[in-house]
């Protein structure tokens, strides 16, 4: 990167988000530090959204717009990576909003600490609603710094650095060499977790800088099916090409990543709103997934609560044209 590139890349794709694309811009563009550029990666909208981010970047150069056909948000925030002039780079949905201070408060501990990554918190927010307005004394922040950051995704604690990619800042460098996978739902998760075999130093914060919104028709409101069990294998298999020939990372992996999605799978089963029949042939799905894991050696009873393990070997163990015998059992495990 050349002096006089920014500091930060905030891609922002979009897609048919007229009701929220500006509020997402002006909370960008209302950061305190100033050394930014802004990628609008417009992925092939049809309704308003082109033609208010048109205005937005008229008015503001650090505002650059790309245009592609609708290939989702994958391949959406991979061309914004692919474009980035900034040593950093964050991604912020077109329908949440950011706080003022993101950046300045991320330039201070990336450049205090030399760090490859830095985490933060975020708020559910209603729509339109804006994050609370707090300013925020970056001198007297807490945070946790460290050089084994791994071991603290997904976890419970304050340390934790979360899976969602809109709550982490890193080097571009590391995204660029770590792209999304492209076709599937649920892909922050992947993402974060192989870009963080390549991560030395981190900084975790808890303070709520990023405001998610929860709308009707968004990604985590959508219909879950047979099909998002198969987005959800091809993440879990990319985490274990990236680290199958680093067994001490790949042995923290299958202790905190692995019970984590497969938790969020088995839940998402049973709360997604179908009848028998497509309960039983998710089940299928999910079996066929804990079998193909089994035969790989990444399931195993660490990590795991003792109850969700069971039903997992259970589940494993019980004949395709039996699983509709114990799906009450099941159901009592993971809803």
């Amino acid at each position: 990167m050349s002096e006089t590139s920014p500091t930060f890349s905030v891609i922002v794709p979009v897609y048919n988000v007229e009701e929220y694309v500006a509020e997402c811009l002006d909370s960008a563009l209302a950061q305190t530090y100033r050394n930014f550029e802004i990628l609008v990666i417009d992925d092939g909208s049809t309704d308003g959204s082109s033609a208010i981010i048109e205005r937005y970047a008229a008015k503001d150069a650090r505002i650059r717009i790309i245009r592609q056909q609708n290939r989702g948000l994958s391949c959406a925030r991979n061309v914004g990576v692919a474009s980035a002039k900034g040593r950093y780079c964050l991604f912020l949905d077109s329908d949440d909003v950011i706080h003022p201070q993101l950046l300045e408060i991320c330039h201070h501990f990336l450049r205090k600490h030399q760090a490859d990554l830095i985490s933060f918190n975020y708020a559910n927010i209603a729509p339109h609603a804006g994050l609370p307005a707090k300013k925020y004394n970056i001198a007297t922040l807490r945070y946790h710094h460290t050089h084994s950051p791994l071991p603290l995704l997904a976890q419970r604690h304050r340390r934790r650095i979360p899976l969602m990619t809109q709550n982490t800042c890193y080097r571009t460098e590391l995204a660029q060499g770590t792209p999304f996978i492209e076709g599937i739902l649920y892909e922050d998760y992947p993402h974060t977790t192989c870009l963080m075999r390549n991560v030395r130093t981190a900084i975790s914060l808890q303070q709520k800088l990023y405001g998610y919104t929860s709308r009707p028709g968004s990604i985590m409101n959508s219909r879950f099916t047979v099909k998002s069990i198969d987005h959800y294998r091809r993440g879990l298999l990319s985490i274990a090409e990236t680290y199958k020939d680093a067994p001490g990372k790949h042995s923290i992996v299958t202790r905190i990543i692995y019970p984590e999605i497969l938790k969020q799978i088995g839940n998402a089963i049973f709360r997604a709103k179908c009848g028998t029949e497509e309960l039983v042939n998710m089940l299928r799905a999910f079996r066929s997934l804990l079998l193909e894991l089994h035969d790989r050696g990444i399931l195993r009873w660490r990590g795991h609560k003792l109850r969700r393990y069971l039903a997992y070997r259970r589940l494993i163990c019980t004949d395709e044209a039996a699983i509709g015998t114990i799906v009450a059992k099941l159901h009592k495990v993971f809803y």
